[in-house]
């Protein structure tokens, strides 16, 4: 009797690697239409400023580092407000915001009242309420600003804060307290200087008329608010010292020079 002859078994086959190169060659499709779309449909064209008086819009553009045909995804916006903040020191704040499809929206924030303050080069420099310095002016220009004296400004920087001893740490808040109350109430422009020479005697000139006396550097707000009223009531015809230091008592003291 003839045996059968078993057929041999068979070799598994093996996996075919058609459906992975397809994935693979799809992918690298998509990203290839990707960065083609942002290549050449996100570029910007735009660069629209808003907030400025000081600057103009081209000095802004200029400053921020972003150039009409860069890509509108891939710009770094905290790089460009840090470019446009150290190269212009007027601007004290920046925002910037990208408009799809291609416009670059950039708004500053730039500084009202500026301050003068004479560092130990004795040389004037302008300062905005949080003590950076904006640049270099003439001695004879001084007058023209509220001036700050009682500080020792060592090594002035245009753009940086001023630097002051370690022991007039307490002045130089109550000194810039004081430039930011008296801006937020609107009478800063009206004030000649600032004396924070005494943390606890701190004093300021209004106008030509009014010597100021404010004391320690508690409750300045409340002091300042305080002010404002009384030189409503006082008017302009009248001059003297005001005293705001509540050493006495709870309410403003006026003595006609």
């Amino acid at each position: 009797m003839t045996k059968k002859r078993r057929k041999a078994p068979h070799s598994p086959t093996p996996p075919r690697r058609t459906g992975f190169w397809f994935r693979f060659l799809t992918m690298a499709a998509v990203v290839l239409a990707v960065v083609c779309c942002m290549t050449l449909f996100f570029q910007v064209r735009e660069i629209h400023v808003t907030g400025n008086h000081l600057y103009t819009a081209e000095q802004i553009v200029d400053a921020c580092g972003i150039s009409r045909g860069d890509n509108l995804v891939t710009i770094k916006k905290a790089n460009a407000a840090s470019l446009i903040m150290s190269s212009l020191p007027f601007v004290e704040s920046v925002h910037i915001e990208r408009s799809l499809p291609d416009t670059v929206e950039i708004t500053v924030t730039e500084s009202d009242v500026t301050f003068a303050i004479r560092a130990q080069n004795e040389t004037y420099y302008l300062m905005n309420t949080q003590g950076k310095i904006l640049q270099e002016i003439q001695t004879a220009n001084a007058p023209d600003y509220p001036n700050v004296e009682g500080l020792t400004v060592t090594e002035p920087t245009t753009g940086a804060v001023i630097y002051v001893p370690e022991e007039e740490t307490e002045s130089k808040e109550a000194a810039l307290s004081l430039m930011q109350l008296l801006t937020d109430y609107g009478i800063a422009g009206a004030v000649r200087q600032i004396d924070v020479d005494k943390p606890y005697d701190l004093r300021l000139y209004y106008g030509g008329q009014y010597e100021v006396l404010l004391g320690a550097a508690d409750n300045l707000d409340y002091k300042i608010e305080y002010l404002v009223a009384v030189l409503q009531e006082l008017g302009e015809d009248k001059s003297g010292i005001i005293d705001l230091t509540f050493e006495e008592e709870k309410t403003a003291r006026f003595q006609p020079y």
